[in-house]
C-alpha cells in the first residue's frame, strides 16, 4: 500500500521515525541535550522552528512541553510538521499572531485552550521618558526601512501630507542600507522608493545603522509603524517607552486578524496616509503636548514591560506543568 499525502508531509506511517530512534539519535549526537531534558519536568522551546518539530515527535511523554511564537514562524511550514496533540502549552507573542498561526492549517490541529497571548519580555525601564531636542516636534522616524514590508514608500507619502501645510516636517530614516543583491521585485520596490525620494529629499535624512538607538530617538517626535506585517513591532514599544508619540499603519496584511489595534489597544491605526498626516497635524497642535506624551510613557510601562510578562510566562509554565503531571487537559 502507497503512502499517503499525509504520511509523507508528517512521517508518518511508513515514513515514521519510532519515538525511542528519534530520542537516541539525540543522545548519541547532543548528550548534554538529553541530560538536560532528563533533569527537567518542562520543555520550555522558544522559538517554533525545528527545535520545536523534533520535541513535538520524540520528547518523552512524561515531559511537558511548551513552545513559544514570535512572528515569523507563523508564517512558515513548521506548524505543519508539528506533531500538535503533543503540544501542552502554546505562548503566542500577540493575539493576531496567535490567529494567524491558528487560521494557518486545519487537522492535526492545536486546542485554543492550550494556547496563552503574553507579550514579549521586553526590559523597558531604562527607555523612561526622556527629553527630545528641539527639532523632535516635526520630526517622523521609522527604524529598518530599507525592505518591501516596512513599506518607506508609506512613511514618504505621510511626509508629502505634511509639509503641504509645513515645510518644516522631516523624516528620519535608520537601519542598514538596501541589501547589495536584491530580488526583481524587492528592486523594483527600491526603484520606486528612490523615485519618490528624489522630491522630498530635503526634507529626509538617511541615518547610518546605529547602536546607540536611544540618542536618535531624542530626535524623533513621532515613530512610524508604516510596515504591511508586524509580529509586535518593537521599535513603536520602546519608542513609546520614551515618550514618542506612535503613528500606526493599519498593517494591512493583518487586519482582518485584528491588528495592530489588538496590540495596541486605545491608540488609533489608519488606512491610509493622508489619515496618519492629519492625525500628526492634530498631535502637533496638542496644548498639553509634554503631559500627553509623559502619559503615553507611563502606561507602555505599565502595560508592555517584563514586570508584566515575566510573571504572566512563569505563571502559565507552572500551570502546565502541573495540569500535565496531574493527569489533565491543559
Amino acid at each position: 500500500e502507497h503512502p499517503t499525502m499525509v504520511d509523507m508531509l508528517y512521517a508518518s506511517g511508513p515514513f515514521r521515525t519510532p519515538q525511542k530512534e528519534g530520542y537516541e539519535m539525540l543522545e548519541a549526537a547532543a548528550p548534554w541535550a538529553t541530560d538536560l531534558i532528563e533533569w527537567c519536568d518542562v520543555v520550555f522551546v522558544e522559538w517554533w522552528n525545528a527545535p520545536a518539530v523534533w520535541c513535538s515527535r520524540y520528547l518523552p511523554d512524561d515531559k511537558a512541553l511548551v513552545v513559544r511564537c514570535h512572528s515569523y514562524e507563523a508564517f512558515t511550514t513548521n506548524p505543519y510538521f508539528t506533531n500538535m496533540q503533543r503540544i501542552d502549552g502554546a505562548i503566542f507573542i500577540a493575539d493576531h499572531i496567535r490567529e494567524v498561526f491558528l487560521n494557518g492549517f486545519c487537522e492535526p490541529g492545536l486546542a485554543l485552550e492550550k494556547t496563552k497571548v503574553i507579550q514579549n519580555i521586553r526590559l523597558l525601564q531604562h527607555l523612561s521618558l526622556s527629553e527630545k531636542s528641539e527639532e523632535a516636534q516635526f520630526t517622523l522616524g521609522l527604524m529598518q526601512y530599507s525592505n518591501w514590508n516596512k513599506d518607506p514608500i508609506f512613511a514618504l507619502d505621510i511626509l508629502e501630507h505634511l509639509i503641504e501645510v509645513d515645510s518644516r516636517w522631516t523624516l528620519r530614516l535608520v537601519g542598514t542600507p538596501w541589501n547589495a543583491t536584491l530580488s526583481d521585485f524587492e528592486q523594483a520596490y527600491r526603484t520606486e522608493f528612490l523615485a519618490k525620494l528624489e522630491p522630498l529629499k530635503q526634507n529626509v535624512i538617511i541615518d547610518p545603522f546605529t547602536r546607540d538607538v536611544e540618542a536618535w530617538r531624542t530626535k524623533i517626535g513621532y515613530i512610524l509603524s508604516t510596515s504591511r506585517r508586524e509580529g509586535s513591532h518593537e521599535s513603536i514599544v520602546e519608542g513609546m517607552a520614551t515618550g514618542i508619540i506612535p503613528v500606526l499603519r493599519r498593517w494591512p496584511f493583518m487586519k482582518q486578524f485584528g491588528a495592530p489595534e489588538s496590540m495596541f489597544p486605545g491608540i488609533p491605526a489608519f488606512d491610509t496616509a493622508q489619515d496618519a498626516a492629519q492625525f500628526i497635524l492634530a498631535q502637533s497642535q496638542r496644548t498639553n503636548r509634554e503631559a500627553y506624551r509623559a502619559s503615553i510613557s507611563e502606561q507602555t510601562l505599565k502595560t508592555y514591560d517584563a514586570s508584566v510578562a515575566g510573571p504572566e510566562l512563569i505563571e502559565y509554565v507552572q500551570a502546565v506543568h502541573q495540569s500535565v503531571h496531574a493527569g489533565v487537559d491543559t
